[in-house]
């Protein structure tokens, strides 16, 4: 919802929220794209891993 503050000066509402998602294409939220449709709104597909070791930093 950010993203959509700067491009539109009206209020937020759910309908308007999901319109401006649908036309999202390719934003790079840091490092992974982003990209909605009125047919998909999944945004993006991922899966990671990170192991912590007992010291609170990760393991690589």
């Amino acid at each position: 919802m950010g993203e959509e503050t700067p491009r539109t000066a009206k209020p937020h509402t759910p309908t308007r929220s999901t319109a401006f998602l649908e036309t999202t294409k390719d934003l790079d939220a840091g490092g992974f794209y982003v990209n909605f449709s009125p047919t998909s709104h999944n945004g993006f597909n991922f899966a990671g891993i990170a192991l912590i070791g007992k010291d609170g930093k990760f393991l690589y």
